[in-house]
């Protein structure tokens, strides 16, 4: 073979590899965190609120290895709290783990989301689904290098999506 061959063969495996691994190295230090306050909704952190935080951060990390998983219960003084859980891990196929996690929360916490599809995750990208589990909506979201999901009670599911997003935006950042 000529070597100039070898050699676009080689740089076209390089770009290859590049371009479908660039996501997952740059989303590498995702850094997930639980913000006082979002819109409306200010972080729970009464006794009640921390162990069912603790409960959502073990949900998710004894079904799915992440680096780091946060849970946090989030009040809006009209009942219609927010149960949030995520967590940081370089991912392939964001959108297989963000089914799992679904899957854990159905098994884990008796939480299972029916009639789940995809809604626009907003300018952080990734994955985004919604769905609803008795009179809550389940939405979550999953990037190359972060998941998370939230049960939002007694919200329409536009209303949750837009909430999770604008959670998202204030929880989600990269360290580098």
């Amino acid at each position: 073979m000529p070597k100039k061959i070898i050699i676009a063969v080689a740089l076209c495996g390089v770009a290859a590899v590049a371009g479908f691994g660039w996501p997952i190295v740059s989303a590498r230090d995702t850094v997930l965190s639980t913000p006082d306050t979002v819109g409306p909704l200010r972080l729970d952190l009464s006794d009640d609120g921390r162990s069912t935080a603790e409960n959502l951060r073990t949900v998710l990390s004894d079904g799915i290895t992440v680096k780091t998983a946060v849970g946090a219960v989030y009040l809006d003084g009209t009942g219609k709290n927010v149960r949030f859980l995520g967590g940081t891990k370089s991912m392939w196929a964001p959108g297989s783990v963000l089914d799992s996690a679904f899957g854990l929360l159905a098994d884990k916490a008796h939480t299972e989301a029916t009639d789940l599809h995809t809604v626009d995750a907003g300018p952080l990208g990734g994955t985004m689904k919604c769905g609803t589990a008795a009179a809550d909506t389940v939405c979550g979201w999953a990037d190359h290098g972060s998941l998370a999901l939230a049960v939002f009670t007694g919200r329409a599911e536009s209303d949750s999506a837009q909430l999770l997003r604008r959670l998202r935006e204030a929880a989600e950042s990269d360290v580098r």
